[in-house]
């Protein structure tokens, strides 16, 4: 359900509301009044997933991951080589 935010003319009190995209409220429920609130506007959070080349992210994130398990792998054969 989206988010909406509310503000009271009478109190100057702001609430936070989750309901459907048809549903308003009109009613303070912070000091009761009636008619006084009014929506105001909030940016949407988008989120977009990038792409770079023809590669997908999620193609990038495993081709990073398989390299970084093969530098890990060698470092790790160096290291048992130092150290006999």
């Amino acid at each position: 359900m989206p988010r909406y935010v509310y503000k009271c003319s009478y109190c100057d009190g702001e609430m936070e509301v989750r309901h459907g995209i048809t549903e308003r409220l009109t009613d303070c429920k912070l000091c009761e009044e009636k008619e006084t609130l009014t929506r105001i506007p909030q940016f949407t959070n988008i989120v977009r997933k990038q792409e770079q080349g023809e590669k997908k992210t999620g193609s990038l994130t495993k081709e990073y991951i398989e390299e970084n398990r093969r530098i890990l792998k060698e470092e790790k054969k160096q290291r048992i080589e130092y150290n006999e």
